[in-house]
């Protein structure tokens, strides 16, 4: 019976040992985004670099794992790659972010975290959308998601005025902007915002705004009329 006991604990420890092992696994801290950095918005031809900063933590053990992705709008596919591990610069992967991207561009001292940012040159409208970092090694992963908007100012805006006895008619007309204007004006007014298509480019959009202010709801004391014009949706 003794010898049957001894071989049961013996056989046993084995698996108490694995299962602490995984434990212990379970318990350490894995890879860690800190936090992502990057503006909400840019101006297209004014803007001419933008940087977005994925800023990670790691363990010791995990430093020779990282692997950093960027996605696109959803995207299964990465477009940018980098694995420190291999003691190599970053990829480009596809043709999108190909004039885009400055692949020189360090972000910090630490060699497993020289290239965690993007620079882009030169943003442009297509570039908007949504942006996400993914720092993988074998022990855990973590992502975080931002999104960017890349707006193009009007070419131009038009205003007309008519005044009557009893009202004011508003007419705006603003030409190639980007993304889609919206009329968030906070008074309760009787307008009208028409999306019209750009002839000039298809990705942009016209805009024309119609309001008609009863003369009870001008500022006199100012003399202004009370109204914002459509705005970059946030």
């Amino acid at each position: 019976m003794k010898i049957r006991r001894d071989l049961g604990t013996l056989w046993m420890l084995p698996w108490v040992a694995l299962m602490m092992h995984v434990l212990i696994i379970d318990q350490a801290q894995g890879v860690e985004i800190i936090d992502l950095v990057m503006p909400e918005t840019a101006e297209s031809g004014n803007d001419s670099e933008i940087i977005l900063d994925c800023d990670y933590d790691f363990s010791d053990e995990e430093r020779s794992q990282l692997d950093v992705k960027w996605y696109f709008n959803g995207d299964h596919m990465p477009f940018f790659q980098w694995v420190p591990g291999q003691g190599r610069k970053p990829q480009l992967i596809g043709e999108r972010f190909a004039n885009h991207i400055d692949l020189d561009f360090v972000a910090h001292e630490d060699e497993a975290k020289q290239y965690r940012a993007l620079k882009i040159i030169n943003p442009s409208s297509e570039l908007s959308g949504s942006y996400r970092c993914k720092v993988s090694t074998l022990i855990d992963e973590d992502f975080k998601q931002k999104d960017l908007i890349v707006y193009v100012p009007p070419e131009s805006i038009d205003l007309e005025l008519e005044a009557f006895e009893d009202l004011v008619n508003l007419t705006c007309l603003v030409s190639g902007v980007f993304p889609e204007p919206m009329n968030e004006s906070a008074y309760e007014l009787n307008d009208d915002l028409i999306i019209l298509e750009n002839p000039n480019n298809a990705k942009y959009f016209d805009a024309l705004l119609r309001i008609e202010i009863n003369h009870t709801q001008l500022d006199m004391e100012r003399e202004t009329i009370p109204i914002m014009i459509p705005t970059m949706e946030d």
